[in-house]
């Protein structure tokens, strides 16, 4: 949490991309690395992140995505109770013109759905296994908070305001990329990566 995926136009070097060239190039011994991250996380989102290190892996996994070879699912803490234990959500979505780093709900957007489960519910919070079966900008975050439950710790779409006081919530996002599914691009075996820890949305 906290690190960018790629390089932009404010952030240049550090991002996960270029720590992973780093590592890269130390094994290799070369000196420039290309580094093709087959998706991205938000920059407050912490969890598992896939690169490939040639074209030809980077075409596969690109494929992967297309088809539905390519699975993440992620950890949510949402505030409140879904009233059911599993559902879609299935809101267009839009960029907001005059702020391009948030999204909204719109007719105008385009088709997006987040499938969700109960994974535990406590008192004023739940926590949620949440797909993405399209990658719109922030599209958990919006369309969770767009159905009444933001997730704890969103300064963008309402999850800060019953965090005042409460101890075990902590500053970032609670939103964590847990597990990855996906073919590997020349061995054509099954793959799963997962990432997880215990307190992972404690403050301590």
């Amino acid at each position: 949490s906290g690190l960018p995926s790629h390089p932009s136009g404010i952030h240049v070097e550090d991002t996960a991309a270029n720590r992973m060239a780093w590592h890269i190039a130390r094994q290799t011994g070369e000196e420039t690395v290309p580094v093709r991250l087959a998706g991205r996380l938000d920059k407050d989102t912490s969890g598992v992140l896939l690169a490939a290190k040639n074209r030809a892996a980077a075409a596969q996994l690109a494929r992967q995505r297309k088809t539905g070879e390519y699975r993440k699912i992620y950890l949510a803490l949402v505030w409140g109770h879904m009233g059911r234990t599993e559902g879609d959500i299935c809101l267009p979505i839009e960029q907001i013109p005059d702020y391009p780093l948030m999204t909204r709900i719109s007719g105008k957007g385009k088709y997006a759905r987040t499938s969700w489960r109960v994974l535990k519910e406590e008192e004023e919070t739940s926590l949620l296994a949440c797909e993405i079966q399209t990658g719109r900008m922030h599209q958990i975050r919006i369309h969770l908070s767009a159905v009444g439950h933001p997730i704890v710790g969103d300064p963008l779409y309402g999850g800060l305001r019953r965090q005042e006081g409460r101890q075990d919530s902590g500053q970032r996002l609670c939103l964590h990329a847990w597990k990855l599914a996906f073919t590997h691009p020349f061995t054509r075996e099954g793959m799963e990566v997962c990432a997880y820890r215990e307190s992972l949305f404690r403050s301590s």
